[in-house]
């Protein structure tokens, strides 16, 4: 299995350590989602910075 471990990325921030923007984080992330995609996609989660019950929406992502 390629990516066998599950990565979450939360509350990314840009170089001027303030939120990152959403083209931003699709720039930065396009290599590691690309290659999650084709192994296991569930495998990996970004969770933006304003996401509601946060802690909920990662607990629900590691139990599947």
């Amino acid at each position: 299995c390629v990516a066998p471990r599950k990565l979450a990325f939360m509350s990314l921030l840009n170089g001027e350590k303030e939120p990152a923007s959403k083209d931003l984080i699709s720039d930065q992330m396009a290599f590691p989602e690309s290659f999650y995609a084709k192994s296991n996609p569930d495998h990996f989660k970004i969770i933006p910075i304003s996401a509601k019950g946060v802690i909920y929406t990662i607990a629900d992502w590691l139990e599947k």
